[in-house]
């Protein structure tokens, strides 16, 4: 057995007969060699056990844990920035990609929507029934006989004028506000894909005198919600099917109403002589 570290252990010079002087106490006989023998073995075994007590302090002394870092949170916007956010998200809510953008401060905001040639126009077939469809679809626009000075968001007029270009006929979209004229664009461009909208602020060198007279996107009665298709006007039902799903979705896969107009009897055209767009889809859905 080992000695505890530092301990220093005197050895002692008995004489000759040492281990045979013994002590009478009237008990068992202990020799003086057996009495050193167990304070040696007791300091040994003393060593031992204060080593070993050192030993199970280390294993079973806690460890330290080190405070898992807390991940900055990011910092909150500006309330005006939410603001903002939130009113891009109701007035754009359709994709501009391709649009021409206006200025926030263009006090004359208009939008060519499209543009048909003179003798198509004059057609007793003819009509602006996708532009009347789109109208009538999203709730958010309000249309008027004529814009005169009213800035209420949502508030749009149209006018037919020449078309110098083609020397046919534009459908010339006027607006209470710039975000307005973006919004119809983008609508309008999502039922008809391959419309070249073209918005301008003030005067379009493309566009001439004003035509009075002509064809009127909102029904005699003036009031749109009466603008519901004929049941014998196949078009004007495709066109207000993709329209009202438009409405809804803010994109459409494909030309649905040039789709529907080649081949009717696959869609449920009669879903749309339906007052609201809900019942139009609810019917076409089901």
């Amino acid at each position: 057995m080992r000695l505890r570290p530092g301990l220093t252990v005197t050895p002692l010079v008995l004489p000759d007969d040492s281990e045979k002087i013994e002590m009478h106490l009237g008990r068992p006989t202990i020799t003086i060699a057996s009495l050193i023998g167990f304070v040696v073995a007791a300091l040994v075994v003393s060593g031992c056990e204060s080593k070993r007590s050192a030993t199970e302090s280390v294993a079973v002394a806690t460890p330290s844990v080190s405070p898992t870092p807390t991940k900055a949170l990011p910092a909150l916007p500006e309330p005006s920035a939410l603001a903002q956010a939130a009113a891009s998200a109701t007035l754009l809510d359709y994709s501009l990609e391709g649009i021409a953008t206006l200025a926030e401060n263009c006090v004359d905001p208009n939008v060519v929507l499209t543009a048909v040639p003179k003798n198509y126009y004059e057609s007793d077939t003819f009509d602006w029934r996708h532009v009347r469809q789109v109208a009538l679809a999203n709730s958010g626009f309000h249309v008027l006989h004529e814009l005169g000075t009213t800035k209420t968001e949502g508030s749009i007029a149209f006018t037919e004028n020449e078309h110098t270009p083609t020397k046919g006929v534009a459908l010339v979209l006027h607006c209470a506000t710039p975000k307005t004229c973006l919004r119809f664009a983008a609508a309008y461009r999502t039922v008809v894909p391959t419309a070249k909208v073209t918005p301008i602020c003030g005067a379009n060198p493309n566009i001439g005198s004003r035509i009075t007279g002509g064809k009127s996107v909102l029904p005699s009665s003036g009031n749109l919600k009466e603008a519901l298709p004929e049941k014998t006007d196949v078009q004007s039902q495709c066109v207000r099917l993709a329209a009202c799903k438009a409405a809804r979705e803010f994109k459409l896969a494909s030309d649905e109403a040039q789709e529907c107009m080649k081949k009717p009897s696959k869609f449920k055209v009669s879903c749309s002589l339906k007052k609201t767009c809900e019942q139009v889809l609810a019917c076409s859905d089901s």
